[in-house]
């Protein structure tokens, strides 16, 4: 699925030394657990980088650091473009039920500003035929739709304000099987038109391998290993990584 012979240009995302902390709840004066370890990488724009991890890893807690929730931390974020959005793991979750398609694609730009109600509304019918979706699904609600159009509507807000980084959160995991090709079609399609970057999240090294030029190994809040998909799957250097390829299936050479 991926074009292997993609070379990407400047970097649009380095992380330096990052450490991040948790306050303990029920502790007297609030003490901190660490999550992450010194987490350094960079990321290439029109690179699509793999993040893979067991639950309690601490993938949540480095996306949420990412993206500005999580302000408990120390070290480096440097992002070179806009601030990234976000594709989430329960697309009828991340959208809010009470309003319509139509709406929930205008408000990041009604947030944003600058835009008449023709320009959004333009914007919108525009960006629903970039994700495959019919015009008329705009006056419906996310609850009349399926699993795999609600996908397709929250990556289109995810992209109304065109980043340049996408953070991809187990963006197939809640969809049926038979749907899920798809959507990984649609984000490599996004990717080639919009030369988008993406940080994609997933726990199955089967994606990660199709999707993915690089791959980041994540256990315990530190970065154990790193590379090529190609090199970290065929020829893993830590235990950790060759016990996830043989719970995916991808018995080590």
């Amino acid at each position: 699925m991926k074009n292997k012979e993609d070379k990407p240009g400047q970097a649009i995302l380095t992380v330096k030394n990052l450490n991040a902390f948790y306050r303990e709840r029920g502790t007297k004066g609030g003490s901190r657990r660490q999550i992450l370890y010194d987490i350094s990488f960079s990321m290439q724009e029109g690179e699509i980088l793999g993040l893979v991890g067991e639950s309690g890893s601490g993938k949540s807690t480095l996306v949420k650091t990412l993206l500005g929730i999580h302000k408990d931390y120390h070290g480096e974020i440097l992002h070179y473009s806009s601030r990234p959005q976000m594709v989430f793991q329960d697309p009828y979750g991340s959208l809010n039920p009470s309003r319509k398609i139509n709406w929930i694609l205008e408000e990041p730009l009604r947030l944003a500003g600058g835009f008449s109600k023709a320009e959004r509304q333009e914007k919108v019918m525009q960006m629903l035929h970039k994700v495959g979706l019919e015009e008329k699904l705009a006056e419906r609600y996310p609850r009349q739709l399926s699993g795999g159009q609600r996908q397709r509507v929250g990556i289109a807000a995810a992209l109304m304000l065109k980043p340049r980084l996408l953070i991809a959160d187990e963006p197939i995991s809640a969809l049926d099987v038979t749907i899920q090709s798809q959507i990984l079609n649609l984000l490599l399609t996004l990717h080639e038109e919009m030369g988008l970057s993406i940080l994609f999240i997933s726990h199955d090294l089967r994606v990660i391998y199709q999707m993915c030029e690089r791959i980041l190994i994540l256990n315990d809040g530190a970065i154990c290993e790193e590379g090529p998909c190609s090199e970290v799957i065929f020829s893993p250097v830590t235990d950790y990584t060759k016990a996830l390829l043989r719970a995916a299936g991808l018995e080590p050479l």
